[in-house]
């Protein structure tokens, strides 16, 4: 068997330098690219907490308007409640109003007519 010259195992050494050099900086692109994922990861994250976060709020002001609008019925009833009993308070007035005037105006009679005595006796 025959050995090798110097220059060609001196030719093997680049190539397996160059092999190593290709190897070592691909290591390096992956773990830069690994370094750029994780950091992605950890954003999106985030991102799915802040959003966890919002989903929980927004769910609880579903919660808050959905009890406030099955009470809306209950508002409509009392508000005729209300309604009905301020027509009925107005409708008193209006009586005594008119009864108070009816009052008078028997009192301005009963007025006139002993001026009318007075001044015929």
């Amino acid at each position: 068997m025959a050995k090798p010259t110097g220059s060609t195992d001196s030719q093997e050494l680049r190539d397996l330098r160059q092999q190593v050099d290709w190897y070592d900086e691909e290591r390096r692109k992956t773990g830069r690219k690994l370094t750029e994922l994780e950091q992605r990861v950890v954003l999106q994250e985030r991102e799915i907490a802040s959003r966890d976060q919002r989903i929980q709020d927004l769910e609880a002001q579903i919660a808050n308007l959905s009890s406030q609008i099955s009470r809306l019925p209950q508002v409509d009833v009392q508000l005729t409640k209300f309604k009905d009993e301020i027509v009925q308070m107005i409708e008193a007035y209006d009586q005594r109003r008119v009864q108070s005037q009816a009052e008078m105006e028997a009192l301005r009679r009963v007025e006139h007519e002993s001026n009318v005595r007075e001044i015929a006796d």
